[in-house]
């Protein structure tokens, strides 16, 4: 059971690891599975956490499509599929940073010109990628998809006529 924006929830779940993330701890997890259907992962903050329930009858590996997965993460905002593909221009004043860390998951430099460099990275969620983007903004632009790059304009819009 954990609390939810307010509200407290019940899941049943196969926890499968504690996450630092952003100074806070998480417990990422699998849902159980659906009919049909891939199973995911979530996370939940620890604090958030209320009571813990044991089933003893049932019994959970974790699969080893979780370690990678895991290990591909960036951020809290990661799942098994990874099917957006972004692009970025960075201006090449910033270049250092991306040669020598991964901001964003599977990021792969593509192009490099005399200003700025293209750089790809597939995604699950938006989230995966608009904290970083937001962090070196102006010297990052959304090349596509172009749904991303609105959500980043609003979201400085939206900072600036506060």
């Amino acid at each position: 059971t954990y609390n939810s924006a307010g509200a407290e929830k019940a899941v049943k779940s196969w926890p499968f690891a504690f996450i630092m993330c952003d100074g806070m701890w998480y417990l990422g997890y699998l849902l159980e599975p659906e009919q049909g259907k891939p199973q995911e992962i979530r996370t939940m903050r620890c604090d958030h956490i209320q009571r813990v329930e044991t089933l003893d009858s049932e019994t959970f590996e974790k699969p080893d499509w979780v370690k990678k997965t895991l290990k591909e993460a960036r951020n809290i905002w990661f799942n098994r599929e990874r099917n957006i593909k972004v692009t970025l221009e960075i201006n090449n004043s910033i270049k250092q940073y991306f040669q020598l860390s991964e901001y964003f998951p599977l990021q792969k430099i593509v192009s490099e010109g005399k200003d700025t460099f293209l750089v790809e990275t597939m995604i699950d969620n938006p989230y995966e990628v608009i904290p970083n983007i937001l962090r070196f903004i102006p010297a990052i632009k959304v090349v596509s998809p172009l749904s991303l790059k609105q959500v980043i304009v609003a979201k400085v819009k939206e900072y600036m006529n506060n």
